[in-house]
């Protein structure tokens, strides 16, 4: 490159990491900020091996991401506990400190994608590559503003893909594993990494790249094999698991459509042709299409776009077609769909406008979650089904992408994976879960509580429902001790809901939550306190012609013990 290229490039490199430190001050997803904040402290007081012990400081967290992340999140903590004793939260160097991870990963995948395209493209069109990740609006707001970390895994999986498709095998299963361990969606790449291994170099190559990764995976839990803790950190993760049992957490995919715009409200174990969830349903169409990928990469183990685009549809694939999505699970396809678009014209099309609903989802969810922080959502938006158009132009991208992916297949491939999704839309359409009835939208028989009074869809205190920083539009605001009681007239078979103590009240206060059909105990919450997620059920009441349920103080006294029936709704 001559001087004025590097000068170009030093601009533009520079101009990308000032925009979001710009951005940093910016409140973004406060539970998110507030949660990395803790554990970068517990993380250094308590040290990253501890914190999946069940200890009573512990209770109150929840430490779902696995351990690499957990270790960035100690260097962030030591380096600000130099300055900052104390670990107060309310300082710019610690938003700083927490966002600058994510940031640094931008730059560096920005730079990758440059050096990577530049072996073999002029100048021009590497940089307008490099520009299209670096100055991209959704990722900007994702990292700098929101204040997340998917950047991090995109940078460790990429480097993955990239050693792949140079045949650095070893570096590549060693940048994945670490990629696993930082966030576990990036095990998707798994199948991609095994098949382009073997067809490249054999079974001996693919051997001794699973082995490198083993040798990672170990060398970064060896705190957990050393003290005898792996048990606990495979359980913690088990537990995670249908943690938010929904069609869709503001992923506006196939399952955002199906139900009409209330996927955030529909529990994905809801069945259909009384055979499977809906949970099962979107699992086995990941399967469907992953087989589809594999197909289509198995004659294509020497194409660099190929592989690229399969890495990409790896992780768009996952977030259209499965339950429980984020909004944010999509953003880790990025990377690998631009490098796949340098090339080919409909993809750069698809890369632009995937941007702009990922863009338009995360604003959406910033300024519903945290109204106070922004101006009103515009009145076009709260009357109109933006998720539901976002949702079609989401899904016919991905079927363009199908169409991409699967013309030069045998027709009986394509005809399986568009049979099973044509059987998936019917059946929910015509067998989908009966319509709730919401608890708060019917008037209860009785209810006695020891302060304050029952409130529908707010807290007791009249505030939005908010459990572990999440909001929730529909509920039952309450204090121990409370008793509630619905005359259901034996008309439903199901009550599915949440429970959960509200965030306005003290961390350290405990509740527990039973639920009575016609006097029998059908569930026991155990003990609830702050800053943990909200307990959720699916509870057969079918022939229940009376339902009751009951906030206790959880042995520690009423005082401040605001608890939230959350979502709680009955199904005929």
């Amino acid at each position: 490159m001559n001087r004025r290229e590097i000068l170009v490039l030093i601009l533009a490199f520079t101009a990308a990491l000032a925009l979001r430190i710009y951005f940093i001050p910016a409140p973004g997803y406060e539970q998110d900020i507030v949660n990395f904040k803790d554990w970068s402290q517990a993380a250094v007081e308590e040290g990253v091996h501890n914190m999946y012990d069940p200890t009573p400081r512990n209770s109150q967290f929840s430490y779902l991401y696995p351990p690499a992340y957990l270790y960035i999140q100690k260097a962030v903590g030591s380096f600000y506990k130099v300055f900052y004793p104390g670990f107060d939260e309310h300082t710019y160097l610690f938003d700083f400190a927490i966002k600058f991870p994510a940031i640094l990963a931008d730059i560096l995948i920005s730079i990758g994608i440059f050096i990577f395209l530049r072996k073999k493209h002029p100048f021009n069109v590497s940089f307008l590559a490099m520009a299209a990740y670096a100055f991209n609006p959704v990722i900007i707001l994702n990292s700098a503003y929101w204040g997340q970390v998917d950047s991090v895994t995109s940078l460790f999986i990429l480097g993955a893909i990239l050693a792949l498709v140079n045949d650095k095998f070893g570096w590549a299963w060693g940048l994945f594993t670490v990629g696993v361990l930082t966030k576990v969606q990036a095990g998707l790449l798994l199948p991609i990494l095994v098949l382009i291994t073997w067809k490249r170099k054999g079974l001996k190559t693919l051997f001794n790249s699973m082995a490198v990764s083993w040798c990672t995976f170990v060398l970064l839990l060896l705190p957990f094999f050393y003290l005898h803790k792996v048990d606990r950190l495979i359980d913690n993760f088990l537990q995670a698991v249908g943690e938010f049992p929904f069609l869709s957490l503001y992923a506006f995919n196939l399952w955002w459509l199906l139900s009409g715009g209330q996927g955030r409200w529909v529990s994905d174990s809801s069945s259909f042709f009384n055979l499977f969830s809906c949970r099962t349903a979107g699992t086995l169409l990941v399967g469907m299409f992953f087989v589809l990928l594999l197909r289509y990469l198995y004659y294509r183990e020497k194409d660099e776009g190929a592989i690229f685009l399969g890495s990409a549809l790896a992780f768009f694939s996952f977030f259209m077609l499965s339950t429980e999505m984020h909004e944010r699970f999509v953003l880790l396809a990025f990377a690998f769909l631009l490098l796949a678009a340098v090339k080919d014209r409909n993809l750069k099309v698809v890369y632009g406008t995937l941007s702009l609903t990922t863009f338009l989802s995360l604003i959406f969810v910033l300024f519903w979650t945290y109204p106070k922080n922004y101006p009103p959502l515009p009145p076009f938006w709260q009357s109109f089904p933006v998720g539901m158009i976002i949702s079609l132009i989401n899904m016919s991208l991905f079927l363009f992408v199908l169409y991409m992916l699967v013309k030069d297949i045998k027709i009986k491939y394509q005809g399986c994976f568009l049979a099973a999704i044509i059987v998936v839309v019917a059946g929910f359409y015509f067998l989908k879960p009966a319509h709730p009835a919401f608890l708060s939208d019917l008037a209860p028989k009785t209810y006695q509580q020891q302060w304050g009074q029952l409130r529908m869809d707010h807290s007791v205190d009249g505030n939005r429902l908010k459990v572990h920083g999440f909001y929730y539009s529909k509920g039952l605001g309450t204090h121990a001790y409370s008793s509630i009681e619905y005359e259901l007239g034996g008309r439903y078979r199901f009550l599915e809901g949440a429970v959960g103590l509200d965030d306005e009240a003290n961390r350290d206060n405990k509740i527990e939550a039973r639920i009575y059909a016609d006097k029998r105990l059908i569930y026991k919450s155990g003990i609830l306190q702050g800053r943990i997620n909200p307990r959720y059920f699916r509870l057969n009441i079918a022939g229940a012609k009376v339902l009751r349920l009951v906030v206790t103080d959880g042995g520690d006294g009423i005082n401040c013990d605001h608890g939230d029936w959350l979502l709680i709704r009955v199904l005929p």
